[in-house]
């Protein structure tokens, strides 16, 4: 078995029900998802997964990225460091709130336990 495919098992056990649909298809993948589950595969080092991840839906969502892409450089040149470091906080409240819900998710309590101490 490749990694990849020992990474993206792992992952599907880890996570709860309805990121499993997603993730097989049995659900449509948003973009909000998308970047959540490559932040959390980032985050266990599943970089193999995150690969196959990009692989198969970068592509769907690179209007959105294009579109966050130019107002991050509009807002590099129109706002103070203030205002960034406050869009800088935001990023980091909606990853930790990622985090959390997949703990919280997650089908194993004693999983569930782990990442709560490890992430």
């Amino acid at each position: 078995m490749q990694k990849k495919e020992v990474e993206r098992y792992a992952f599907l056990y880890l996570c709860g029900e309805n990121d499993r649909e997603i993730l097989t298809g049995k659900r449509e993948m948003t973009f909000s998802d998308f970047e959540r589950f490559i932040y959390l595969m980032e985050c266990l080092g599943f970089l193999e997964a995150e690969l196959e991840i990009w692989g198969k839906y970068g592509r769907l969502f690179e209007n959105q990225y294009k579109e966050i892409d130019d107002q991050i450089q509009k807002a590099g040149q129109m706002q103070s460091l203030e205002t960034s470091g406050f869009a800088v906080d935001e990023a980091v409240r909606k990853r930790t709130v990622w985090i959390e819900e997949f703990c919280r998710n997650s089908g194993c309590a004693e999983i569930r336990g782990w990442f709560a101490d490890y992430l």
